[in-house]
């Protein structure tokens, strides 16, 4: 019987034991769109070119991860994936802007929304909120998600985009993004689909505010360098409660910097 949603998983960090797993889990249906995650130490240009062989009439996009999940399975070092039905997508298109192939991030997004509005034949100004949604994954150490998401709304103001940023286990050093049978460690993937049924996007947030109010000073691109007129390690140390020695990834985990906006 034919499936309409599939969720596959692999904990095998051997990439081709992992995609003959993948494989095995979307055995009986026929995937429209497929999006995977896996770990940096998988060859994830092979998993995208292997996935594309396997369901041809599919758009394939991944990204490297610090995780892979499912409703099923949690690991660290696999792969996971998501495939949809024609039964839940109509109609889809994929394509990569590479940044460093470009003049600049908003050319390389408009290029690719180009190529994605001339494949469906629609105008991404027009299609209809409710029928249309994308799904973007970035790079993600490069810093260009903000202009990424600011280029995509004045290019569709009024469809809905998912997305994510790729990871590397925490090591950050490199993340990649993968489709039609390149990857970059500077650009991103857009996936646009058509829905076949209606849908509605959830929002959930892991974090709640506390009464710690910090006065952020000198930015420069999404590094803080004075907190209250100070040097910003010490005097963010000081306000969560540690040494600057003490600082590390899971010290920033639990005391994120976060704007409030009319609570």
């Amino acid at each position: 019987m034919a499936r309409d949603v599939v969720c596959a998983h692999s904990g095998q960090r051997d990439t081709a034991a992992a995609i003959r797993e993948l494989k095995a889990g979307l055995t009986g249906m026929e995937p429209v769109a497929i999006v995977f995650f896996c770990s940096g130490q998988h060859d994830g240009l092979r998993i995208e070119k292997e996935l594309k062989a396997f369901a041809p009439m599919a758009e394939v996009i991944g990204c490297t991860t610090s995780g892979e999940y499912t409703d099923k399975a949690y690991t660290q070092g696999g792969v996971a994936l998501m495939a949809l039905s024609h039964a839940k997508v109509a109609r889809c298109a994929a394509s990569l802007a590479e940044f460093d192939k470009g003049p600049s991030v908003e050319d390389s997004i408009h290029a690719a929304a180009s190529r994605i509005a001339q494949k469906l034949q629609i105008d991404m100004r027009e299609v209809d909120p409710e029928r249309w949604v994308g799904i973007v994954l970035h790079e993600g150490l490069k810093g260009n998600e903000e202009e990424v998401n600011a280029v995509l709304g004045h290019i569709a103001p009024f469809l809905s985009y998912l997305g994510a940023s790729a990871g590397d286990n925490l090591v950050l050093k490199e993340t990649r993004v993968f489709h039609d049978g390149r990857e970059s460690n500077c650009g991103s993937v857009l996936l646009l689909m058509e829905l076949a049924v209606p849908y509605t996007i959830v929002k959930t947030c892991s974090f709640e505010p506390t009464s710690t109010v910090m006065r952020i000073g000198r930015v420069q691109g999404r590094v803080v360098y004075e907190i209250e007129g100070q040097p910003a390690v010490p005097t963010y140390a000081a306000k969560v409660g540690v040494t600057p020695e003490q600082l590390d990834h899971p010290v920033f985990m639990a005391n994120p910097l976060g704007l409030m906006i009319d609570g």
